[in-house]
């Protein structure tokens, strides 16, 4: 590239590591929805590239909870000052780091280039190669004509070039070198297509995937600057707890969140408009809390995918010991059942379990969080010993037990890697120090010795000895060879540490001496365990299990996961952790799908497809978003980010018989049974443009799991289903604003279209005649529909009085009570709710992964019940076909929850669906010409009958008032109403003037 390359010459010519500046490194390493949104943020409000640091801070809030390195609440004042901080080192960085012609242009600029900086955050993005070409060749393509000239180019390479050379502490390249650069590309870029003056996409692309040019090296050295770890993509994650590969779902609130969120949140309702209380209603209701309540029944799924080794047997070999969003399980293998541990307050990431000393055995637990708890508790009674907190931030990445168990090793989530011991007896901070500054992977006490811990991690081994007061590390050579990423490690006696790494092998140390390593696995050894009579059990991303003789020299036991962790049932052979009891002759395996079974040794090592029992199953990828209820079986179906369709038998408390799980290859945020429970729609997409099948539904056979039918016509992700309870149209809502009605009868024949939102679609709900539509949107408008024809209701007096075959909206008359203070001002968003088939009580879920039930209809003042057990948030809930069972899933712990719902008395709800109607009566509506005389009640009616009638003060009853006096009230409340002509006139105004 000669001279007009600038320092790019060195820099592609010896291809080294690239380190940032100091002041750019909280920036790095961000996830393709941050890209998006701050694209997003620059693109709506900028008037031109020059960024001020007010502006700056504005289009990179979306960064903070990511800037500020984990959970927590980022709208404390510290939070806001530790975010404005960076941002201002950042901008800083940037106005100072000047070659001599923009010194001598301004000295001191008060902005900077946002291009510069968009395209320098692209580059060192956690983004595939094919995102990252396609934000660059929109912001080289500036008139948007699909092409791109010489000008283009310049102008683009000295964005480019500016911002890479000032996130590694550079200054750009003068203007001289970027025309000399620019032309070189230019050259280089019309090479693929010779005869046309100007260079499309596909020779861009071409270009950037040359070996022969620059664009392809600057790509990849840039994605791997600061020394992003490169073991494989399965633990990439680990000890980033935020990074779990989710597309987050915009809800339309973002921008009214913060500090003046009421405020704003009170300018912004479209939906009040829409919310017309019923014309019955004429006194409140009984505000006492809901008559029924939950009972946590069974989790299904474990935390695997970002964390390994956190599945440990308790003392004689029948119950395991491991986590799932907030929750710590201990389960029998031989039964089945589950029993909890709920003392965290966010998602557990970390567990340890200590030997069996004196009949006592000790579970010690970490979560996530500004100020993490460690809990330790009894494994028998379930009741915690000691809690706890303050030395840690952000997070307790790792746990290990000291060989008596008095002493309590953690790593920290800090940029550190901090270590602390603790006392087991009274919770003393004994030790602490500073880590190792490259990622820690796993964490081991000693068997032999008190005093003696070993933590592994990207290119690292360190030893660590506690002793009168402190903590200190020796670091292990890896001997003559390059240094490996060491996955975990075990103590085989005093002196000696096994460690596997990612290339899969197992090496050995002894007295802190390299000794020799094994190739045991075709992949990463992500799970390594010494048994106590010296034999070393292995687990590997090869699926495979290996238990070897001491010191590794041969093999006694193999164990190929592949024939229990079938693929017809989507279970991951990838082994995540591993544990086996002391007489060798059971085994529990985690596999990266969140799927754990118990094996018999010998049986499994014969390939018995008796030998194993699934424990538990799950969603291991990104978000759990959709679950669905049968509609008269006990049954019910999940979707989520890892493109797989489960379904789930509410009896067995456990996946249905096969077959119970498909393969979508595409992500999913709904799934919908039909209302004869045949069909099940699953709404395809996730925000991922390169997915083919995005925006498009796909119908399955809900016995066979065999596909029926596959149409698109969303231009954006699916957002939710719903089929009509005559089972003859199912609506189909989209990222887009669009709503879709198909005529189910007809092979899904598409029969009208509603476009009346300004925002995506976020809920949608038939009435009980299947006549009409209600439906949300992310830009809080509640709109009406007629399923006929696709067209908008405007005359809210006309839909009053409707019945809904389900309730999912957020907004509306009866669930004004959800909100926990009222519908108008609230700044936490509910993320999904379900009112009971009987239509008795609401379920709702929110952001503080509170599972509510509240009475049905709620409104304001509402007593209600709260339920914990996600962490992060909960997504949505729903209720059984007889109303016995709740179930509800959490987002990035990608966790389903069973809850049994009981009555006053402790019994169980039973629903009879069979023998009354699933949906409520069908309530006469204006239109309606069937029974014209007679009133017929709705579900609300029903609920106030049945409620204490409030006395006047003379103490007659309100409702039993003289029918003349209500005449008399009527015809005097008509008098005062205007004329109809203005009515009618200024009704037709308003709906002339609303916008379509």
């Amino acid at each position: 590239m000669g001279n007009s390359t600038s320092t790019w010459e060195s820099i592609t010519s010896e291809r080294k590591q690239i380190e940032l500046h100091p002041h750019v490194t909280k920036f790095d390493n961000l996830k393709a929805n941050h890209i998006e949104k701050i694209w997003r943020s620059f693109s709506s409000n900028a008037d031109s590239c020059a960024v001020t640091k007010e502006q700056l801070l504005k289009h990179l809030s979306c960064l903070r909870q990511w800037v500020l390195g984990g959970p927590g609440d980022i709208q404390s004042p510290e939070a806001k000052a530790a975010y404005e901080l960076h941002v201002t080192n950042l901008f800083t960085h940037w106005t100072s780091s000047l070659n001599e012609e923009a010194k001598k242009a301004n000295p001191t600029p008060d902005s900077i280039d946002f291009m510069e900086l968009f395209n320098a955050l692209v580059l060192t993005a956690k983004m595939s190669f094919e995102e990252k070409v396609e934000y660059l060749w929109q912001n080289l393509d500036l008139d948007c004509d699909n092409d791109i000239d010489l000008n283009e180019v310049t102008l683009g390479i000295k964005s480019i070039e500016g911002g890479i050379s000032k996130m590694r502490g550079d200054v750009p390249a003068p203007e001289r070198r970027i025309i000399d650069m620019s032309t070189e590309w230019f050259g280089y870029l019309q090479s693929f297509d010779p005869a046309t003056p100007k260079v499309d996409f596909d020779s861009f692309i071409s270009f950037c995937e040359s070996a022969k040019h620059p664009a392809l090296v600057i790509i990849q050295l840039y994605a791997d600057a600061e020394g992003s770890i490169d073991v494989d993509s399965d633990v990439e994650r680990e000890g980033n707890p935020n990074d779990n590969d989710c597309v987050e779902m915009d809800d339309g609130m973002d921008d009214i969140r913060g500090e003046d969120a009421e405020a704003e949140l009170m300018a912004v309702k479209p939906y009040i408009k829409a919310i017309k209380e019923p014309s019955w209603y004429n006194h409140p209701l009984n505000p006492e809390g809901p008559p029924s309540s939950l009972n946590l029944d069974v989790i299904h799924g474990y935390r695997a995918f970002d964390c390994r080794n956190n599945v440990k047997f308790l003392v004689g070999g029948h119950q395991c010991m491991y986590f799932a969003a907030g929750v710590v399980i201990k389960c029998d293998v031989d039964t089945g059942k589950q029993y909890f541990y709920m003392e965290h307050t966010n998602d557990v990431m970390s567990m340890a379990v200590s030997r069996d000393v004196n009949g006592i055995q000790y579970v010690a637990s970490g979560e996530i969080g500004a100020e993490p708890t460690i809990n330790v508790f009894d494994a028998k009674t379930m009741q915690t010993v000691v809690s706890v907190k303050g030395f840690h931030k952000r997070g307790v990445h790792l746990l290990a037990f000291s060989k008596d168990g008095d002493n309590l090793f953690s790593v920290g989530l800090d940029d550190d890697h901090s270590i602390a011991v603790y006392s087991t007896k009274d919770g003393k901070l004994l030790a602490s120090g500073k880590g190792n500054k490259q990622k820690v992977l796993h964490a081991v006490g000693s068997s032999f010795k008190n005093s003696d811990f070993c933590t592994v991690g990207v290119k690292h081994i360190d030893r660590w000895e506690v002793s009168s007061g402190s903590i200190k590390s020796t670091p292990i050579s890896w001997g003559e060879g390059d240094p490996q990423n060491g996955m975990c490690a075990a103590f085989t006696d005093e002196k000696t540490i096994v460690v596997g790494t990612a290339k899969g092998d197992v090496f050995t140390f002894r007295e802190g001496q390299y000794k020799e390593h094994v190739p045991t696995h075709d992949g990463a050894v992500n799970s390594l365990e010494v048994h106590p009579g010296g034999k070393i059990i292995t687990g590997g991303k090869d699926g495979q299990v290996h238990i070897w003789e001491a010191g590794i020299k041969a093999k006694s036991t193999s164990i190929d996961m592949k024939h229990y962790a079938t693929a017809d049932q989507c279970h991951s052979t990838v082994v995540r952790a591993i544990c086996i009891d002391v007489d060798l002759k059971s085994l529990c395996v985690g596999t990266q799908s969140s799927s754990l079974f118990h094996l018999n040794v010998s049986n499994a090592a014969a390939a018995d497809p008796a030998a194993a029992k699934l424990l538990t199953a799950g969603h291991n990828r990104g978000e759990l978003w959709g679950i669905a209820t049968h509609p008269t079986k006990l049954e019910y179906a999940t979707v989520g980010d890892d493109m797989v369709l489960r379904i789930w038998d509410v009896a067995t408390k456990s996946l249905r018989k096969a077959p119970c799980s498909v393969e979508l290859k595409s992500m999913a945020r709904v799934v919908a049974y039909s209302a004869d429970g045949t069909k099940i729609a699953v709404g395809l997409g996730g925000g991922d443009k390169k997915d083919k099948a995005e925006g498009s539904f796909r119908v399955f056979n809900e016995e066979d799991l065999s596909v029926l039918h596959e149409s698109k016509d969303c231009k954006q992700f699916v957002t939710d289903i719903k089929f009509s309870p005559d089972g003859k149209l199912m609506a189909v809502g989209g990222r887009d604003n669009s709503v879709f009605l198909y005529d189910v009868l007809s092979h899904f024949k598409k029969k009208a279209k509603f476009n009346k939102h300004n925002s995506h679609i976020t809920h949608l709900d038939f009435s009980a005649d299947s006549e009409y539509l209600q439906s949300t949107c992310g830009g809080l408008e509640l709109l009406y529909s007629e399923v006929s024809k696709g067209q908008q209701i405007h005359n809210m007096k006309y839909i009053r009085d409707f019945e809904w075959d389900t309730w999912t909206l957020p907004f509306g008359w009866p669930v004004q009570g959800i909100w926990p203070n009222d519908i108008e001002n609230s700044s936490e968003p509910v993320r999904g709710l379900m009112r009971s088939n009987r239509g008795e009580v609401l379920l709702v879920c929110d952001d503080l992964a509170r599972v509510r039930l509240m009475r049905w209809p709620s409104l304001p003042g509402d007593k209600v019940r709260e339920y914990f057990g996600h962490a992060m948030h909960a997504n949505t809930a729903n209720f059984s076909c007889d109303d016995s069972t709740v179930v509800s899933i959490g987002g990035n712990d990608c966790t389903i929850i069973q809850w049994k719902h009981v009555d006053s008395h402790g019994e169980s709800v039973k629903y009879d669906f069979m023998g009354s109607p699933r949906r409520p009566t069908v309530v006469r509506t204006p239109r309606s010409t069937v029974n014209k005389g007679r009133a017929r009640r709705t579900t609300y009616q029903s609920f106030v009958s049945a409620q204490p009638v409030p006395e006047s003060e003379d103490g007659a009853a309100a409702a039993g008032a003289d029918k003349k006096a209500k005449k008399k009230k009527k015809k005097k409340e008509q008098q005062a109403e205007e004329p109809r002509g203005k009515v009618v006139a200024k009704v037709a105004k308003q709906q002339a003037e609303e916008p379509r």
